[in-house]
């Protein structure tokens, strides 16, 4: 069985934000996968990461990944209002985007189907936000399912 579906899901999350998501948002804060050295920048980042996923015992090939998505933004005492209207901005567009009802031929149009193919995306469930003190850090996470399916599975 292929275990590199992560990358895969998480490359197509991030293609598709940078294609819906205001050029003005991510001019300033662009979207990475996890897998990209600017994931880890000190700088504004929407990090899509794809942590693993479950196989489905009864149907080999179909596996049911976990996919987070993180805006982190760095802010100032400062500027700290401003810094938090800019990230709730961006938090707003992402999840926006997340939401669209046509999410799913979305994601599935950015995948290779020779190598994965996307049939469902379930998102919304869990949001959160931390804010760092220390460090100047806020983020916020949106976590969902993707349903996917490897072709070569069984072959």
């Amino acid at each position: 069985m292929n275990a590199g579906f992560e990358p895969i899901i998480s490359q197509s999350v991030t293609d598709y934000l940078m294609d819906v998501i205001d050029a003005a948002i991510t001019d300033t804060c662009p979207a990475v996968c996890f897998v990209d050295s600017m994931a880890l920048d000190e700088a504004h980042r929407i990090v899509t990461f794809c942590p693993g996923g479950v196989n489905q015992p009864d149907s080999p090939g179909n596996i049911v990944a976990d996919v987070q998505v993180m805006v982190k933004s760095q802010w100032t005492e400062a500027t700290y209002a401003s810094d938090m209207i800019d990230h709730w901005q961006r938090v707003a567009h992402v999840r926006g985007a997340l939401m669209a009802s046509d999410l799913t031929t979305q994601l599935a149009a950015k995948t290779d189907g020779d190598k994965l193919g996307i049939y469902h995306a379930d998102v919304g469930k869990t949001f959160t936000t931390n804010i760092d003190q220390e460090g100047h850090w806020i983020t916020s996470e949106t976590q969902f399912k993707v349903k996917c399916y490897l072709p070569e599975a069984g072959t």
